[in-house]
């Protein structure tokens, strides 16, 4: 499963998100300008998602996610991986 990755639904709650409209699979919009939006995303795209979130919504915002599938790795993104794997490998060999 090297070239497999994890895609995660994603429900936000808040006034703005940045989830990107490809990935939307849902969107409701609630009185007083809020919204709660599902959405499928990449985990290598959730890392910092909690600080984006706080940060364009001033910290009313919030996020949940739960596995949704796997699915295959676009290759350039596979050839990203492998590249950061053996250059990783190669600095751990060098410190040694």
């Amino acid at each position: 499963m090297d070239n497999v990755a994890a895609a995660w639904s994603l429900s936000l709650s808040g006034t703005s998100t940045s989830v990107q409209s490809r990935s939307i699979t849902r969107q409701e919009m609630l009185p007083g300008g809020l919204s709660v939006i599902s959405a499928r995303v990449p985990l290598s795209e959730m890392s910092d998602y909690h600080s984006r979130i706080s940060s364009i919504t001033g910290g009313q915002g919030s996020y949940s996610m739960e596995l949704s599938h796997y699915e295959q790795v676009p290759a350039n993104v596979q050839q990203q991986i492998v590249e950061a794997a053996k250059k990783a490998r190669e600095e751990a060999r060098a410190a040694h």
